[in-house]
This record gives structure tokens, C-alpha cells and sequence, in this order.
């Protein structure tokens, strides 16, 4: 750490690198750097709170995923399909209910690292079918998707598009 004479004119100089010395920080080296302009400083720091800040809000943006979507995709039989889904935050997780036409889909999953993993049922005359759908997540909320059938024979599209108020985003 430097050694500082606060009896000198300075002082106030002195005082920032020993706080530098203290965080090791390169940012803090450029901001409190002896002859770095007042206006330079000024502008970095704004664009490091400006990024911060904007960062935690995608954050908080991203963690949510609650709400309706309409759903798109192409079924196991190669026929398109239109639909609707809710999605529900529930604690670590999602709840997710899927209508397709008549058919009720249910699911549970969780998102990491920029994806979406859900596990999905349906009931049959045969009993409950059980599948998988992982949905990358978009900056601007779409969830693209790719699905298999419960018999394994193939994946399949799917994209969810958040309706927000009766209109679609």
C-alpha cells in the first residue's frame, strides 16, 4: 500500500490510491489514476452504473417466464399444430399446461443457462404418455423449442411466443 504524508498539499490524491490499493481493481485504477481527466472519470463511472443497472433488470426479466404464450409446432403425425400455453413460476421451477385443439398437455421444468427443460404428459386411451421439450430462451421472450414423441421416433419444432394483453409481442 503507499505511504502517504497527509500533511501534504495532496491529500485527497494520496487518500484515492490507498483506497485503489485496497479493491486492486483495474476500473478503480483508471478512475482514481493520477492525471486521469475529472470528465473521463465522470463518463466511466456513468457507464458502469448504466450497466449495472441494466444488467439486473434483464436479470429479473429473465428469471420470470410467467405468463401465457401461443405455441406453434409440428406434431409427430408432420401436421402443423397451433395452440396456447401458460406458464406458472412455481418456487425454483415452472408449472407449464399446454391446449392443443381438445388436448391438455402438463408440465413441469426449470430453466439454466439460457434454456428451458420441461418434462410433459398427456393423457391416452393407452394412459399417460410422458415427453421432453427444451426451449431456448430469446432476449425478446420467444422460446424456441424442439420436442420428442413419447414413442422416441422423432424431435420435433415447437415455438412459444409470449401474448401480452390479447396481442402477441
Amino acid at each position: 500500500m503507499p505511504k502517504c504524508d497527509f500533511r501534504e498539499k495532496k491529500r485527497f490524491r494520496c487518500h484515492r490510491l490507498e483506497v485503489y490499493a485496497k479493491l486492486k481493481s483495474p476500473l478503480m485504477a483508471i478512475l482514481f489514476a493520477k492525471g486521469t481527466p475529472l470528465m473521463f472519470r465522470f463518463s466511466l463511472a456513468s457507464l458502469i452504473a448504466v450497466a449495472l443497472l441494466t444488467s439486473s433488470a434483464w436479470a429479473k426479466e429473465a428469471a420470470d417466464l410467467s405468463g401465457q404464450y401461443q405455441c406453434k409446432g409440428t406434431s409427430d403425425q408432420g401436421a402443423a399444430y397451433t395452440g396456447i400455453v401458460e406458464i406458472k413460476k412455481v418456487r425454483q421451477g415452472y408449472q407449464l399446461t399446454w391446449v392443443v385443439g381438445k388436448t391438455k398437455y402438463s408440465g413441469i421444468g426449470f430453466v439454466h443457462d439460457g434454456y428451458m427443460s420441461v418434462a410433459w404428459t398427456v393423457k391416452t386411451p393407452q394412459g399417460t404418455a410422458i415427453g421432453v421439450v427444451q426451449y431456448k430462451v430469446q432476449k425478446n421472450g420467444v422460446l424456441e423449442g424442439k420436442w420428442i414423441d413419447p414413442g422416441l421416433n422423432g424431435i420435433y419444432d415447437e415455438v412459444l411466443v409470449p401474448i401480452e394483453k390479447d396481442r402477441l409481442i
